[in-house]
């Protein structure tokens, strides 16, 4: 799905690009015709492309999420487990933040505790190079399932009505469940509980450093 919609805001971009210069163009060359009321054209022209502009970049940020969302409200998820990934190629927005595509291989079950394989594709955090095994939940189409999208664990757990459906997979006796941490940070982040922790923590000890140093500064003011 990920490289779908890749593939769709470039193409947005493209028509958005060559729809722009049709437009510079006509101006241009009805320029005369248009002289009484070419500074409206123009005007008109500028606030279009703003308007364009601000709806492709909030496309860009949020589409992604907005598929997720819909298809986690309506139940459309199933448990996955990673069995493994593929680096594909490093991606920019157009405020140049990098992000990466990777395959992800996973095993996922249907309503019916089947397994399956399949591979879906993921836009990541640029750091996000290693993805360990284990359990998470992705929006299921039974006709595409190779477009699910991977669901952060906090939409999960707000979602009242996906609760019989969690209880039945972590029931299940023949499949093996260890969730990983999946959340949004610049990128899908996917990794284990013990690294989240491991970081938050040293995000801590920098922050409460920083505070201690700035105390000790404000203090050899006071002194002075």
């Amino acid at each position: 799905m990920q490289l779908k919609i890749y593939r769709f805001l470039f193409w947005l971009s493209l028509i958005i690009a060559v729809v722009t210069v049709g437009l510079i163009v006509l101006l241009f060359v009805f320029r005369d015709s248009l002289a009484g009321g070419l500074a409206y054209w123009i005007g008109g022209f500028v606030i279009m492309n703003v308007l364009v502009i601000i709806l492709y970049k909030f496309l860009e940020n949020n589409l992604d999420k907005i598929i997720m969302q819909k298809a986690a409200f309506r139940g459309e998820v199933v448990l996955a487990n990673i069995t493994g990934n593929k680096f594909i190629c490093g991606i920019r927005d157009t405020n140049m933040k990098k992000f990466i595509l990777q395959s992800i291989y996973v095993t996922y079950y249907d309503y019916d505790l089947n397994p399956h394989d399949t591979v879906i594709i993921e836009k990541l955090n640029y750091g996000n190079y290693d993805i360990p095994k284990g359990s998470v939940y992705m929006t299921y189409n039974p006709k595409h399932p190779d477009r699910g999208l991977i669901v952060q664990n906090v939409i999960i757990s707000n979602i009242p009505k996906l609760a019989p459906l969690v209880r039945k997979y972590e029931s299940a006796k023949t499949i093996h469940v260890k969730y990983l941490d999946t959340h949004y940070d610049d990128g899908l982040v996917i990794r284990t509980f013990a690294e989240t922790e491991k970081i938050e923590k040293e995000k801590a000890e920098v922050k409460a450093q920083i505070a201690k140093e700035q105390a000790e500064q404000e203090n050899n003011k006071t002194k002075k």
